[in-house]
């Protein structure tokens, strides 16, 4: 029988999955201590998760992705699978996105070059949890819906488990309660800390006392029937579950800490923009322009650190929640800005506009069509109608002959009267003197 993960009962043994929660924990005391080169060691080469011939290790979590994605798309799905990914390689511009936050932090270069150790420690250590672990996690709940949409004798419940595990982790002992759930190093420990913030648990359940560890934890043990029984489009619908409960922690942390950077704390503003820059991609999709006002006043870098305009980063939060398919209840904003004393702000989300946000947050993605691309299709389109005007030419020239010339002229091969067609599709050359396709834009993750 597997070892539970706290309140979750895998099929499968994957202890050594969650046990790169102590990866995690090492490099968190390390970053502490300001021993760089050793959390470096371990986010790249790994020390506790095994592997059946090697160690499994952080930085090949974000280095991996884009294959590991790339590998699990099928045409029998409703919906692009791991459109997630897609949406942050675009937002960021680089696949790498992950491993190039936390080195950048733990090597004091590029975009973080010179910030103090207190801040680079934050970004470290919440760096690998919320970007490179959560993005993990995602690809191994999604490679369970892909073998189940593909009919395989796997059925996907192995990969799943491997998702709880990324979730949850090795260090929550039996059945934790609140105190207990903040004891590891992943999502599951997130959600109960913020949770305890904004006042959203419920300790006399039988099951996680943070509302959101509640709901992923219902959503994975529903996922992992689903797919057993063969439900994939159940288990999908699960799967976004999970995502908006991970949502939910990381819109608490941004906003926590939006509160606490008000001051000269660095660590604080460094948690604030690691906990918003492992949102912002999916702030971006729902509300563009209420996103980068977030951005503008939570990033810090080498070239910008200072707190921003608390109450904008809350009023933009809370123009997105509908779009996130997220309530000010679900949330516990409102209770936040209570506890701490806020004034003049409170979350007010419109029932209706809510209910829209969610029927799109549930929407299926459109799939990128990589068979046919954009170019291709409008140069084909060009193409026909240049034909069809040459066509039309054409037989005006027959009519109009025709009254002059009681038959076609067949010395000269063509007896149909049409020209040779000499149009052509239209697009960007290339250097080979064919047209190039136009670049296929991702799935918007926004209908997902």
């Amino acid at each position: 029988q597997p070892l539970e993960l706290g309140w979750y009962p895998p099929r499968h043994d994957v202890a050594q999955h969650a046990r790169i929660d102590l990866d995690v924990k090492d490099i968190s005391s390390l970053v502490g201590e300001e021993r760089w080169d050793n959390a470096t060691e371990i986010y790249q080469e790994g020390k506790y998760s095994s592997k059946t011939t090697s160690l499994r290790n952080l930085q090949s979590f974000s280095l991996d992705i884009k294959s590991k994605a790339e590998s699990i798309q099928t045409d029998k799905s409703n919906e692009q699978i791991l459109a997630e990914f897609y949406l942050f390689e675009g937002y960021w511009g680089a696949d790498d996105y992950a491993n190039t936050f936390v080195l950048d932090a733990l090597q004091d270069m590029g975009q973080f070059d010179g910030l103090d150790a207190a801040a680079r420690s934050q970004l470290a250590k919440k760096g690998v949890q919320y970007q490179v672990v959560n993005m993990y996690m995602l690809y191994e709940l999604a490679k369970g819906l892909f073998l189940c949409f593909e009919g395989a004798d796997d059925d996907g419940t192995l990969n799943w488990d491997e998702g709880a595990a990324f979730f949850i982790g090795s260090l929550l002992e039996g059945k934790p309660d609140l105190t207990q759930g903040q004891s590891g190093q992943l999502q599951y420990t997130l959600a109960s800390k913020r949770a305890s913030s904004f006042g959203t648990t419920d300790e006399s359940r039988n099951g996680p006392a943070a509302n959101a560890n509640a709901a992923a934890i219902d959503a994975f043990t529903k996922g992992l029937q689903a797919l057993s029984d063969g439900n994939c489009e159940e288990a999908s619908g699960q799967y976004k579950i999970i995502r908006k409960q991970m949502q939910i922690a990381l819109v608490q942390g941004m906003l926590q800490y939006s509160h606490k950077s008000q001051g000269d704390d660095s660590a604080a503003l460094a948690e604030g923009w690691a906990f918003t820059a492992a949102i912002m991609p999916f702030l971006h999709e729902a509300d563009a322009a209420n996103a980068r006002i977030i951005r503008d006043n939570m990033e810090i870098n080498s070239t910008q650190f200072r707190h921003g305009d608390r109450d904008a980063v809350f009023k933009s939060a809370f123009a997105i929640l509908p779009n996130l398919c997220i309530s000010c209840a679900e949330l516990g904003v409102n209770a936040f800005i209570e506890a701490n004393d806020i004034e003049n702000l409170e979350c007010t989300v419109d029932q209706d506009a809510l209910n829209a946000g969610c029927d799109a947050y549930l929407k299926p993605a459109e799939k990128a069509k990589k068979d046919v691309p954009v170019g291709t299709i409008v140069g084909l389109v060009i193409a026909g109608l240049v034909v069809l005007g040459i066509i039309f030419a054409g037989m005006h020239c027959i009519n109009k002959k025709a009254d002059d010339k009681p038959s076609p002229n067949v010395e000269s091969g063509n007896t149909s009267g049409v020209p040779p067609s000499t149009g052509a599709a239209t697009g960007t050359a290339g250097q080979d003197g064919t047209a190039q396709p136009a670049k296929v834009e991702q799935s918007s993750l926004n209908q997902v």
